[in-house]
């Protein structure tokens, strides 16, 4: 019988790949030119909660470090602050406090999720790994 074995390598890759497109599409939503927000103040702040958290969790997945769930924040936190910044200098874009805190509203959604997706992950998927 074939089957797909998980490991944590490649549970690593495919978080690093995911990551990487996430992060793509966090910089050019970001930095692009006249790029407004939609219609809906509210849907704005949905896809920055459902953007930062995705990307945490790709982050904390992809680490091979001591604490995952802290660095994936830090590092998701100082790219939405960063990429806030850098719109004051993009025409027809500026940043907000609001989308900030919606940045970071994500980004501790998504340490929580990348916490539970590691105790999974060690606990019950690769029990003989760990």
């Amino acid at each position: 019988m074939t089957g797909v074995t998980i490991t944590r390598i490649g549970i690593r890759r495919a978080a690093r790949l995911s990551c990487c497109v996430t992060l793509g599409v966090a910089v050019i939503g970001s930095l692009a030119p006249h790029m407004g927000p939609p219609e809906s103040h509210y849907l704005d702040k949905v896809v920055h909660v459902a953007g930062y958290g995705a990307l945490t969790l790709q982050i904390g997945l992809s680490l091979h470090r001591r604490n995952p769930v802290l660095v994936a924040g830090l590092i998701a936190l100082l790219l939405g602050g960063g990429l806030e910044l850098a719109q004051c200098w993009v025409p027809g874009r500026s940043g907000s406090w609001d989308d900030f805190a919606a940045n970071a509203l994500g980004v501790l959604a998504g340490m929580a999720a990348t916490r539970h997706a590691l105790t999974l992950i060690t606990k019950r998927l690769l029990p003989s790994n760990h």
